[in-house]
């Protein structure tokens, strides 16, 4: 059978557009390096030492999980009521991510290569406000936005020790334009930015005095992120997770298109108005290496959706390209990467 690539492309590009709100997930900061839950599973496994004796039967019950691979979310569910190894487990997750979103980073900064995420920003960034939420704890979204010239509202007002304030936040998109003799022809304009949503917290998040803050620079505090396990329910209602996901559902309820970046579609928190979206048929489109069980079951309600991942036939790799129940094998085509999508399909 011939493969229309014509006609698949043009289908990408109408999925594609500069008013979509864009979901990212793990898979896009693995795709930099960054460690997905497996690594994350062994090297918690591998540091998390007890610091207290009653909490050495409950981490060895984690311990138990996880050689019978019921996976690290629910494994964790044992330690909910343990705040000592909640906490221990956080800062590890904390360190360990920060470290490899560090390495990245060094080598985006030299030169050595370029964010995947920064390639498709002029793609989907608007003159006005373009909305992304990320379950992700890096910056690497941050990051790509403002290397590509587009200023970054996070809810945080400030520069260095900053509070969590989506009000005043969004005074500061908006400039003075060209300023005349007369005062009263002064006019504000909004100036192109994205607003980025992160209802799973951030490794630059703390709590000062009991106050939300978002802190610039290195520290050695316990960053705000609701890691795998029970607690992640308790914490998501809790400021400032509350706000970031009400605001993530409210832009992704009113979405005219979506687009997912390596999105498992297993998190509860955003997915009655993402399933919502997939049956009110809004256009959407989703990229990954691999589609997890969740996403096949969304794809199937959506007529208007389209997934690529990666796919091999006989030994040929390619892309997976899902439309309306049938997939179709793209040979010598990556288009499920985003650099590869926007080099051989955007430009």
């Amino acid at each position: 059978m011939v493969v229309d690539f014509d006609g698949i492309m043009k289908t990408i590009q109408d999925r594609v557009r500069r008013d979509t709100v864009t979901i990212v997930g793990s898979g896009l900061s693995c795709a930099e390096g960054l460690p997905g839950m497996a690594a994350l599973e062994k090297h918690l496994r591998d540091n998390v030492k007890p610091a207290e004796e009653r909490d050495e039967g409950a981490w060895e019950q984690v311990l138990r999980d996880l050689k019978k691979n019921v996976g690290l979310e629910k494994a964790l569910d044992q330690i909910a009521d343990r705040p000592s190894l909640v906490e221990t487990s956080v800062q590890l997750t904390a360190s360990f991510i920060r470290e490899a979103e560090r390495l990245a980073l060094n080598e985006v900064l030299a030169g050595k290569r370029k964010l995947k995420f920064g390639e498709l920003v002029p793609h989907i960034a608007t003159s006005g406000t373009t909305h992304i939420v990320t379950t992700n704890y890096d910056r690497l979204v941050e990051a790509a936005l403002e290397l590509a010239g587009v200023f970054v509202d996070c809810g945080c007002p400030g520069s260095f020790i900053s509070s969590h304030d989506f009000s005043k936040s969004a005074l500061e998109q908006f400039v003075l334009g060209r300023s005349t003799i007369k005062a009263s022809e002064v006019k504000g304009q909004m100036r192109h930015h994205a607003v980025v949503y992160k209802p799973h917290g951030s490794l630059d998040w703390l709590r000062l005095d009991g106050v939300p803050k978002r802190v610039a620079f290195d520290h050695d505090m316990m960053p705000l992120m609701i890691t795998p396990g029970a607690h992640k329910y308790r914490e998501g209602y809790e400021r400032p997770f509350e706000e970031h996901r009400t605001r993530a559902n409210i832009v992704i309820k009113r979405a005219s298109s979506l687009m997912f970046l390596g999105y498992g579609f297993n998190d509860d928190h955003l997915e009655v108005e993402i399933r919502d979206s997939f049956r009110r048929s809004v256009p959407a489109i989703v990229l990954a290496r691999t589609l997890s069980s969740n996403a096949k079951l969304l794809l199937a309600t959506n007529s208007a959706a389209i997934a690529l991942e990666a796919g091999k036939v006989d030994e040929v790799e390619g892309t997976n390209f899902h439309k309306s129940g049938s997939v179709e094998f793209l040979a010598g085509k990556h288009w499920w990467d985003v650099e590869a999508l926007v080099n051989e399909v955007m430009k």
